[in-house]
């Protein structure tokens, strides 16, 4: 029984069809441009990403404060980058001079209870290496002594005294502000040598 025209099949169509099917044509991708550059741009992506995981750390600080009277309480903060897990910290003293001498944490402290200039050193480390050390400077002053005169400590009120300031900042410090409290509770001063009137009668002790 032959088939109707739209729905006969050739015999050599069948061929064909199973010779493309049996057909494999070898395809190289690294023949194209893009995936050549997509597989550059991977390779230096990874060798990115290791080289800032291996590198060591670069120490840094940040101390407060740098400087003061003793006995001085200074602040460390490690600033490091590239993820240390270990530090270490010399303040740049004796046992008399500052207590704790040194530090293995991160963050840390140190109180400084003879005047002088010290060299603080810093170091971190990872799996990488350990960072260069890094420096920075404490100064640490003598306790100003107090003094003064003035120029009479009686009279009859209304009275002004005027007062003079002998201070002395002891060896490489320097004064940099001054409180005077004339114990009558009127209003105190911040200036060197002030003067001050007394309205009332009585025995007011001078602080400075």
């Amino acid at each position: 029984m032959n088939l109707p025209p739209r729905y006969a099949i050739r015999r050599k169509d069948i061929n064909r069809s199973q010779y493309l099917l049996q057909t494999r044509i070898p395809i190289n991708l690294k023949h194209y441009p893009l995936f050549r550059k997509l597989s550059l741009f991977v390779f230096l992506l990874l060798a990115v990403v290791f080289n800032c995981a291996a590198q060591a750390p670069v120490a840094g600080i940040n101390a407060t404060p740098l400087f003061g009277c003793a006995p001085l309480a200074v602040s460390f903060t490690d600033v490091s980058s590239n993820g240390p897990n270990a530090w270490t910290w010399n303040f740049g003293g004796t046992a008399a001079q500052v207590t704790p001498t040194n530090s293995n944490q991160a963050n840390t402290a140190a109180l400084y209870l003879v005047p002088g200039t010290y060299t603080v050193t810093h170091t971190a480390t990872n799996a990488s290496g350990t960072s260069a050390p890094v420096t920075v400077m404490i100064t640490v002053y003598p306790v100003p002594n107090a003094d003064f005169t003035e120029d009479k400590q009686t009279g009859c009120f209304p009275t002004t005294i005027n007062f003079t300031n002998t201070s002395t900042a002891g060896a490489g410090g320097t004064i940099s502000s001054f409180i005077w409290d004339f114990g009558d509770g009127h209003l105190d001063s911040t200036t060197s040598s002030p003067s001050h009137v007394y309205t009332s009668g009585g025995s007011f002790p001078v602080t400075l």
